[in-house]
């Protein structure tokens, strides 16, 4: 699928079990992974803004294995934003955004 024009594309290390449940859930949900990890963005930055979720961020395990995968301008730019603003890379600030939602998320006792 070609990505529209503006659009980012960001490639980081996620772990095998939450690649696998992302691809399971967006799948499932019939929408495509780019607004299953936009939401989660959104949700991550909703919560940092409203001091609902520490500033402390993860780091993905130095084994696991690279995705990529394609966002909208506008959450490229809260990437960016949140990794000024808390001076953290903006891979780490997507890896905290995922792993802050599925910690939150009633789907995750389901891995």
């Amino acid at each position: 699928m070609v990505q529209p024009i503006g659009w980012v594309l960001y490639r980081f290390r996620l772990d095998v079990d939450i690649i696998d449940f992302i691809n399971k859930t967006y799948k499932s949900r019939g929408v495509e992974k780019s607004d299953l990890i936009d939401g989660m963005i959104d949700w991550f930055s909703m919560q940092r803004s409203s001091g609902d979720v520490s500033h402390r961020y993860f780091s993905s395990a130095l084994n696991a294995p690279y995705t990529t995968i394609w966002l909208r301008p506008e959450t490229a730019k809260k990437i960016v934003n949140l990794a000024e603003l808390d001076k953290h890379n903006k891979n780490r600030v997507i890896y905290t955004a995922i792993i802050r939602y599925l910690e939150h998320d009633d789907q995750m006792m389901h891995l």
